[in-house]
């Protein structure tokens, strides 16, 4: 006859092969709310009531960790749908999936969970400095590919941040559940954020590429971004219906960008249009009127090929499309502007280098820093300044010749009390 269960020991019984066997509850899962049981064994009662007794006693005192052999590859898997798909904007969600998939499981993933030390994290962020960027596509041909990878720039300190919050966040999640004590994250350096300087197209350069794009196809797009410093992802989703022709100003409301497709039905990858990261994102710019005509010109021209092409317009609202009335993918557009930047034969400019080509004449010209981080949508005033300090040495420049000013003015009132 077996003994009655004592105090705490859960609940032990004998197996037919002799061994002995416990259970005792740990918690409960925070998704269903049901309770977590653990099980041990043991060649004698005794033997199982202790580490019953021991658990219990972990439980407790909030020491206890669940022992399983989960990897950090699997529990980031885990966390990523989890607990962030269902907070965070779908945009933040796939560029998660992107560092886990391309980073963070290729070399930390196989690392069982409760063995992961700050040692391994503080490595791979070292390794990740040295590590160059990946192509979306590579070229079949090895020398191609080789070719391709030598001229592609090393990760920035930006994206391995964005992979150490990461981390941080899934492990701290692992902690909350008791799978792990502590988060090792909390006891590595990830590398300083580092902002390149911004590059960007002068007055005279302007000039030069507005010459050679006025025959392209897309040149009031490009205008537009020069008059605007609106983004490449809200360029390509804005609509009519948040341009003012009358009060010369666009309303900033939405983006796209390319994302991984979660329908393994259909194409790998889909255009995702939402609204800006932050609410200083969603932003009123006034429209120059050399742009405002540009616009009122191209919306007429577009009207004539919308009546031309009838029911086969895909009438989207959108200002900058296809023929057809078709988002234009930022993809195509930025590698299109690449192609008239090298007849230029201008070097380290982007799409992007329209919008700070934008910003630093604005600074250059005196407009206070915090009219430009509105303009931009900038989050943070600070932001403006790191990115654009090489406007600082103009602006040094003014504000001494302001202050020339100043003191003449108060020697010339001095001598005329005199």
């Amino acid at each position: 006859m077996a003994r009655k269960r004592g105090h705490g020991e859960g609940s032990i019984y004998r197996r037919p092969d002799g061994r002995w066997i416990g259970q005792i509850t740990i918690g409960f899962d925070s998704r269903t709310g049901k309770q977590k049981r653990k099980t041990v064994y043991g060649k004698t009662r005794q033997e199982v009531a202790e580490k019953i007794i021991k658990t219990a006693r972990e439980v407790q005192t909030g020491t206890y960790t669940n022992s399983d052999k989960v990897t950090l590859g699997e529990w980031l898997d885990l966390w990523v749908d989890t607990y962030s798909k269902p907070t965070v904007r779908p945009s933040t969600y796939d560029s998660y999936k992107q560092l886990i998939r391309t980073h963070l499981k290729p070399n930390l993933g196989r690392i069982p969970l409760q063995k992961l030390q700050p040692h391994h994290i503080q490595r791979f962020y070292n390794d990740r400095l040295k590590t160059k960027r990946k192509p979306r596509t590579m070229p079949k041909d090895e020398k191609k590919r080789q070719e391709v990878m030598e001229a592609m720039p090393a990760l920035s300190t930006s994206t391995i941040k964005h992979m150490h919050v990461i981390l941080r966040q899934s492990l701290e999640q692992a902690v909350r559940e008791r799978r792990i004590l502590v988060n090792p994250v909390k006891a590595t350096k990830p590398p300083k954020v580092t902002r390149p300087e911004a590059s960007y197209l002068n007055a005279e350069q302007v000039g030069k590429f507005l010459e050679i794009a006025s025959k392209d196809k897309w040149y009031s797009a490009f205008l537009v971004t020069l008059g605007t410093g609106m983004r490449l992802g809200e360029v390509c989703a804005l609509r009519w219906e948040n341009v003012d022709l009358k009060k010369g100003i666009i309303h900033v409301k939405e983006s796209v960008r390319r994302v991984s497709n979660d329908d393994p039905t259909g194409a790998k990858t889909r255009l995702l249009v939402q609204s800006p990261k932050t609410e200083k994102g969603k932003r009123i710019i006034p429209l120059p009127g050399d742009i405002l005509a540009e616009l009122k010109k191209h919306k007429k021209k577009q009207a004539e090929i919308k009546l031309q092409l009838g029911q086969a317009y895909k009438d989207q609202g959108y200002v900058f499309c296809w023929e057809d009335g078709r988002i234009i993918d930022p993809g195509y557009l930025s590698k299109h502007f690449k192609k008239l930047i090298d007849e230029c034969e201008y070097k380290r400019i982007t799409f992007h280098s329209l919008r700070h080509s934008y910003a630093s004449a604005l600074l250059a010209a005196g407009e206070h820093p915090k009219v430009v981080q509105e303009l931009l949508g900038h989050a943070q005033i600070s932001m403006t300044l790191d990115i654009y300090s090489h406007v600082a040495p103009e602006i040094k420049e003014r504000a001494a010749a302001k202050i020339d000013s100043f003191l003449r003015m108060k020697k010339t009132s001095q001598d005329s009390e005199g």
